[in-house]
């Protein structure tokens, strides 16, 4: 969940490989369904994460023919380089449907039916591959046509080969592999429907934008197979733009995806992300039942946090699908990382999240660091390259909007001390007056006495000393006066600001 208190946003205010345990069993050995089911689930991810990327490469190649024969040639290579890895991915999942099937009723089937439904998948992509190679022989002109083909005849292929994964379904249920598919995180990305046994809790299928163009950020996505995005979720336009606006990878957008992402406000955010303290705590998103909750923020100079939110919560779906051992690797890295930073604003974050459930700390931890903290340990860099193309924009996007409460409250801090400097001034001037004040009225009841005893001369004696007493009082009650003008100035300002920081305050929070 990211939040946002006063407090943490406002000064600041307010897998390791794969993620399933490796396949221990022997050749002969029937492996354990739960183990199977989430190893088969892993593999089918890095292949559905892998040609997310191979496709986006192709279909940015649409939208311009190249500059010359070596921006083409180099066109072609990044092709077949992103094409290899979902051909090599197939080809280890396929290895691993030769093996024996899990112990228990129906799995030899249901084995056997991933298998010969992945054929033609690998068999798509081997084409796809051949194709591109021949790109390179094209004419300029029309190699961004010629692409696009390439990459339509690879969607066909596809679209035709989910169907008989998709009937895979009645023998998944009836088998031990039905309750592991339900059972395990990592299998929610899975592009078949039957992936997501049970559906979230108020999941449904969002349809895709009716027209795309390969020059809108994530607009690839709204193109795939079904195969390639989990089983019952196409990204709206809206949500693909944030995981392409937060530079994720194919294997990020998966588990991304895989969440079904909504972006929301209102009551109907407030219904999906509660909190037992949301008037002190402004929640801008969560992961919970396993789907992803992102507060929609419009205000141009604020709707940077929607993307780190975006980033920030996939994080979270991709920590509760790593195994746990891979999870007490990552802790080890976020841990030691935490205990030796110096970042300021991250330890008030952290300490927040503490405050509310520190039970949560590791998987807090795993996705503050990456989105908010621009330099890591190598280890930490590698960990997290899997997930972000490049986590700048991501880090950028964070400290925008940090920046600006940073700069707000700087001001409204620094407007503070001088109001309250010249408030102590005006104050120690008023207690100066009023002592001399004091004084006059002392001397004053010295030469009325005098007086009253017929003693003149002794009288007039102190009536300088009064006087003076006099124009003392009243030249520091002037100064003070003087100051008043520049006391209700900085007492404007300081409002002003405040009032900048209640209307951002404001805009992130869902009722406004």
């Amino acid at each position: 969940m990211l939040v946002a208190t006063l407090a943490t946003l406002l000064t600041p205010l307010v897998l390791l490989g794969g993620a399933g345990p490796a396949d221990a069993t022997t050749a002969g050995a029937a492996p354990d369904p739960a183990a199977w089911t989430t190893k088969w689930c892993a593999e089918m991810v890095d292949v559905q994460a892998a040609a997310l990327d191979a496709r986006a490469t192709l279909w940015a190649a649409t939208a311009a023919a190249p500059a010359d024969p070596a921006a083409q040639k180099a066109a072609v290579t990044t092709f077949r380089t992103g094409l290899a890895p979902v051909r090599a991915r197939l080809a280890a999942l396929d290895r691993m449907l030769t093996r024996p099937a899990p112990r228990g009723r129906n799995t030899t089937a249901v084995r056997d039916g991933l298998r010969s439904g992945l054929i033609p998948v690998a068999d798509a992509f081997a084409a796809a591959s051949a194709t591109t190679r021949r790109l390179g022989a094209v004419a300029p002109a029309r190699f961004p046509r010629a692409t696009a083909t390439t990459l339509a005849t690879l969607d066909r292929a596809l679209d035709r080969a989910t169907p008989a994964l998709t009937r895979v379904e009645r023998r998944v249920r009836a088998s031990p592999i039905g309750d592991a598919v339900a059972a395990a995180p990592i299998c929610r990305p899975v592009g078949v429907e039957w992936s997501m046994l049970p559906t979230p809790t108020g999941a449904t299928a969002t349809p895709a934008a009716p027209t795309t163009t390969p020059d809108v950020p994530g607009s690839a996505d709204l193109e795939a197979p079904k195969l390639l995005l989990p089983g019952r979720y196409r990204p709206t336009a809206e949500v693909a733009a944030l995981a392409a606006a937060s530079a994720m990878t194919g294997r990020a957008r998966t588990y991304f995806y895989g969440a079904m992402p909504v972006v929301e406000t209102g009551s109907a955010f407030l219904g999906d992300c509660p909190s037992s303290d949301s008037a002190n705590v402004q929640i801008l998103g969560c992961y919970r039942d396993g789907r992803i909750y992102v507060l929609s923020v419009t205000r141009p100079d604020l709707a940077q946090v929607v993307t780190v939110t975006a980033a920030h919560e996939m994080l979270h779906a991709v920590y509760e699908a790593l195994s746990d051992d891979a999870q007490a690797k990552v802790d080890a890295m976020t841990g030691a990382f935490y205990a030796s930073t110096t970042d300021a604003r991250l330890q008030r974050i952290v300490a927040q999240y503490d405050a509310r459930a520190p039970e949560n700390r590791a998987n807090e931890l795993h996705s503050l660091i990456p989105t908010q903290v621009a330099t890591l340990t190598p280890d930490l860099d590698a960990y997290y390259a899997p997930y972000f193309r490049d986590r700048g924009p991501v880090v950028a996007a964070y400290q925008q909007y940090v920046t600006l409460f940073d700069s707000l409250f700087g001001q409204y801090d620094a407007l503070k001390g001088q109001i309250d400097d010249l408030r102590a001034r005006i104050t120690d001037l008023r207690n100066q007056s009023d002592g001399a004040a004091a004084e006059a009225n002392r001397l004053g009841g010295q030469i009325d006495a005098l007086r009253a005893q017929g003693r003149f001369a002794e009288a007039n004696a102190l009536v300088p000393s009064q006087n003076d007493a006099v124009r003392r009082a009243q030249g520091l009650n002037s100064t003070a006066n003087g100051l008043i003008g520049d006391y209700n100035a900085l007492v404007d300002q300081l409002n002003a600001v405040a009032a900048q920081l209640g209307g951002l305050e404001s805009a992130l929070r869902p009722l406004g």
